[in-house]
């Protein structure tokens, strides 16, 4: 055990090459139902500009649409175009190894395997080619900068151009400037003086946030993103924390809470404060665990060396901490790969082929079947990408959209109308009859599933969930008349 501490140990290229295997088959496997529309947008700010109203779909299309990580999306678009979806697999898996190397840079180095394991077990289950990605590689380098002297005095002054950089690839870039006056804020009450450089720092970085092609607007749309409550109860990822099931994040969150408790007044008054701020935060909202888990990565990894330098006079206390320490990450690695294997499986319930309407979509561009579809809310992006010529009725980008005015033939809150046809607490045939909805492609009803793929679903997290206990829209819809056209195996396509 005594080897698996050390930095240059076989034991940690063993562990973390068995580690970024299960993320490589993440990136794979998973097909993210965003993908489609990021992909599109990309296309669409490349070839004709940024777009300031909704260009896909027929409900909101007046809507002033942000796009708060258009240049992501560029460069998605450029890289998927000219060299395929491996080399985006390619570039996310870069990110994820930058991440961990930044946290390494963060962490006490004689005790960083253990959280790292555990931290990579709360981001698999987010990962994939997802703009968010990126965030956590951003906050990550922020952290460092604020939190080690050195590259503080170093890098302190490009801190501004880093946030432009942030502001523009995704709208996360508020975490930055919320992070920095926590952190600024924090030094400043217990010093009991302002710092007028830390200051400026953060009155040009929240300056130069407005440099975009949205300018204020895009603080517009994050602040809507981040109030909307509806959104903790009806995306799946946007849901409180304490519901979720991740072993994880609850050993990470137990072991975390211990070395803070034990050495709070070891540890920088900021550093606690942001890791308790992200903790909330998590608890709160699952999409924020692993900005959560940033933070905790370092905090344990330096109570660890706490501890030893506590027991370094008691007679072979240390030959016991490296013991158990190594026994430790065995069991934090048997934790990853059960739990790292269920979130595989659920990824593998959401590819291309086994999750999205890949055949019923060509069925109904061969057939050239036109008419505007209402289809399940999962599948807006996918339908975005690949049926071109056809507007949707809603997608990932639109659950929080809402406007007070009213506006013929449009919607003032898509997601609300879209939940009440799917629940049976509206009249499907007045919203039909609004938007001039002839077609409808849904889900087929699943067949009883194996308790390998029960448990897959428990212990991962599932990016939308469209069926409603007590009511069953396609058999109100047969029942009504409507006639079915085409199905297989994943989907059902009905007409009027």
């Amino acid at each position: 055990m005594k080897r698996l501490l050390g930095r240059t140990s076989w034991y940690y290229i063993l562990i973390f090459c068995l580690v970024g295997i299960f993320f490589g088959f993440k990136l794979v496997w998973f097909l993210d139902p965003d993908f489609g529309w990021h992909l599109r947008v990309g296309e669409l700010i490349a070839k004709q500009g940024i777009p300031r109203t909704d260009p896909f779909s027929f409900t909101m299309p007046s809507y002033l649409f942000v796009d708060h990580e258009w240049l992501t999306n560029v460069i998605i678009y450029f890289g998927y175009s000219l060299f395929g979806s491996v080399f985006l697999y390619f570039v996310f898996l870069i990110l994820w190894l930058l991440l961990m190397w930044v946290s390494f840079l963060g962490s006490s180095k004689k005790w960083w395997v253990l959280p790292a394991i555990l931290g990579s077990g709360i981001f698999l289950s987010y990962f994939g080619v997802r703009p968010q990605v990126q965030s956590w590689l951003f906050l990550s380098v922020l952290l460092s900068l604020l939190y080690k002297k050195v590259l503080w005095n170093k890098f302190r002054l490009i801190i501004p151009l880093f946030i432009l950089f942030w502001t523009n690839l995704h709208g996360s870039f508020a975490v930055g400037i919320v992070v920095m006056a926590v952190v600024f804020g924090v030094r400043w009450v217990v010093k009991r003086r302002v710092n007028f450089e830390e200051l400026i720092i953060l009155g040009l970085s929240l300056g130069v946030t407005f440099i975009n092609p949205y300018g204020w607007n895009i603080w517009r749309e994050v602040w809507v993103t981040t109030t909307d409550g509806n959104l903790r109860w009806t995306i799946q990822e946007w849901m409180p924390g304490v519901f979720l099931v991740d072993f994880c994040f609850s050993a990470l969150a137990v072991l975390s809470l211990l070395v803070v408790y034990r050495y709070r007044r070891a540890y920088k008054p900021e550093e606690l404060v942001v890791f308790l701020f992200f903790l909330i935060q998590g608890l709160l909202s699952r999409r924020h665990i692993p900005l959560w888990a940033i933070t905790a990565i370092p905090i344990v990894s330096t109570g660890f060396s706490f501890f030893e330098s506590e027991i370094r006079k008691t007679l072979g206390a240390r030959e016991r901490l490296r013991k158990v320490y190594g026994f430790a990450v065995l069991g934090a690695l048997c934790l990853f790969v059960f739990q790292g294997s269920m979130n595989l499986l659920g990824a593998r319930g959401l590819r291309e082929e086994g999750f999205y309407p890949k055949e019923a979509v060509e069925y109904l561009k061969q057939n050239k079947i036109e008419g505007r579809v209402f289809s399940v809310y999962g599948w807006g992006g996918y339908l975005i990408w690949k049926d071109l010529e056809r507007k949707v009725f809603i997608d990932g980008r639109m659950p929080s959209w809402r406007r007070e005015k009213d506006i013929l033939g449009e919607s003032n809150y898509v997601m609300g109308e879209y939940s009440g046809v799917v629940k049976g607490e509206t009249d499907y045939k007045a919203v039909f009859e609004k938007y001039g909805v002839e077609i409808v492609l849904w889900q087929q009803k699943k067949k009883e599933k194996s308790l390998i793929d029960k448990l897959a679903l428990y212990f991962t997290n599932v990016f939308g969930d469209d069926k409603h206990a007590g009511f069953d829209l396609i058999d109100t819809l047969r029942n009504d008349g409507w006639v079915v056209v085409y199905e297989d195996h994943t989907s059902i396509i009905l007409k009027k």
